[in-house]
């Protein structure tokens, strides 16, 4: 590739980037986003008193088509699950499980922050930084 100055360089960079970031990137942190969901919130404990929905065939916390990506500038991905709590219509059940709600006493509503888990398994593992290099490498 030629470029006649630093403007177009730039310009194909940041292109490559996003490109790489969507196509490349997102798929690994989300994978990495439903691994800590089911490992941080749904292994700490069974509840009792319902069923989970993904057990019983709906959407939930750990459903990849739930987990959303979204370059929101040049060069910074956003990923969050917007999966919606089954009782609260206006609410996100990420928020309810990562800052827990109500009392916060028991386990199932005390906070369990797997976006935080998946950062750390990220920083670990470095897998959203290969897949960024394969994507580059393309």
């Amino acid at each position: 590739m030629n470029f006649n100055n630093f403007k177009d360089l730039e310009e194909y960079l940041k292109n490559k980037i996003n490109t790489s970031l969507i196509k490349d990137v997102a798929p690994v942190i989300k994978q990495c986003v439903k691994d800590e969901v089911e490992d941080t919130v749904y292994s700490v404990y069974s509840p009792k008193q319902y069923v989970r929905r993904y057990l019983r065939g709906g959407n939930g916390l750990n459903d990849l088509e739930n987990i959303k990506s979204e370059l929101t500038s040049d060069g910074e991905l956003c990923i969050r699950d917007i999966a919606k709590p089954d009782s609260i219509p206006n609410e996100y059940l990420d928020e309810m499980i990562v800052y827990g709600y109500g009392d916060r006493d028991e386990i199932w509503n005390s906070p369990r922050d797997f976006y935080i888990a998946t950062v750390e398994n990220l920083k670990q593992s470095q897998e959203h930084i290969k897949a960024l290099k394969r994507g580059l490498n393309k």
